[in-house]
């Protein structure tokens, strides 16, 4: 007997609560959801300036246009959702201060067809010796492909009366480093599907029920389609045992057999199941009280029960956008009461 169900979430933030015995539904979605943060790594919008200052003036009516490097070199996507920018500006000499009006504009460029992603207008007052301005330049209801040769394309128009001075890099070795404090964010893509199963049952030895003393076993698959891997070790998956089930133990105490279908490289390890270094953790009392169990035989005997476990493989999820994905298992098994 298998209950499936599945669900894809595109995010900046992540962490997966499931149950096994409910279909997930957009309506109750934040019931099973709980979020844990991170910050993606980021693509770089570049442009190169004959200057080895570490600023170089946009004079009124003037456009910096800045491209993604590196270059697109294969098949992906720009996650939806806002894509940030931080943009910093130096005011240290009397041409760079003052109020700017700055028109934004994000373009993809595919061969001969340009389209518009947005476009907005940044007012600024420059009167530190460096400013920092984080702005959203548009929003994504769904995700953008972009395919090898596409250009990403930022231009940046003062429609002020003010000299505009956004920064470079410092130079290194005395050359010009490019502009690269304008980032593009890209995400993680996780798909994400979780099955019950039961292994066997105190009366039939072939097709076992959900009997009381039962076996069941989950199993939590999850991939990355993404652009772009989660940082490391901030990976987490949060699941609650449903009622009426205890949490099995298999050899050593360690609860979860974890399998790396394809290449995630994330890895996971068990001491103990008091260690707080290793990567799971016990909770009772409706998921609030973090415990160390309590094994009789191979079965919970923790009073209250545990309810709720977390699982935090170590390392950064690997991504692509081409199948297969990178992708890992995580299976553990319950006792019905």
């Amino acid at each position: 007997m298998t209950f499936i169900k599945q669900l894809v979430i595109a995010s900046t933030l992540f962490c997966l609560l499931l149950a096994t015995n409910v279909q997930l539904q957009a309506a109750n979605l934040p019931y099973y959801m709980r979020f844990i943060a991170y910050t993606p790594p980021n693509l770089y919008l570049r442009t190169t300036r004959a200057t080895t200052a570490y600023y170089a003036p946009i004079n009124v009516a003037q456009t910096l246009t800045y491209t993604l490097t590196p270059a697109i070199a294969a098949t992906t996507y720009i996650a939806e959702g806002p894509v940030p920018f931080t943009l910093v500006t130096y005011s240290g000499i009397a041409a760079c201060t003052g109020l700017k009006t700055i028109q934004a504009s994000l373009d993809i460029i595919q061969g001969a067809t340009t389209t518009n992603l947005g476009n907005t207008s940044i007012q600024m007052t420059g009167t530190g010796f460096i400013d920092t301005f984080n702005f959203n330049i548009f929003n994504t209801a769904s995700r953008i492909l972009l395919n090898p040769g596409d250009i990403i394309r930022l231009q940046l128009t003062n429609n002020s009366a003010n000299t505009f001075c956004p920064i470079n890099e410092f130079p290194l070795n005395g050359t010009d480093n490019d502009a690269t404090h304008l980032n593009f964010e890209t995400s993680p893509f996780l798909n994400i599907s979780k099955s019950s199963t039961i292994q066997s049952d105190p009366v039939n030895l072939t097709n076992p029920k959900a009997l009381p003393g039962s076996i069941q076993q989950y199993t939590v698959d999850v991939s990355n389609g993404g652009s772009a891997p989660n940082d490391v070790d901030t990976l987490a998956i949060s699941d609650d045992l449903p009622a009426g089930v205890l949490l099995r133990f298999g050899v050593g105490d360690n609860p979860i057999t974890f399998i790396d279908t394809n290449a995630s490289g994330l890895t996971y390890s068990f001491v103990s199941l008091g260690d707080a270094g290793d990567d799971i953790e016990f909770y009772n009392n409706g998921g609030t009280t973090l415990v160390t169990p309590i094994v009789v035989g191979n079965t919970d005997a923790t009073v209250p029960r545990v309810d709720r476990i977390i699982i935090r493989p170590k390392g950064a999820f690997n991504n692509s956008t081409v199948a297969p994905f990178p992708s890992f298992r995580v299976q553990f098994d319950v006792e019905v009461q």
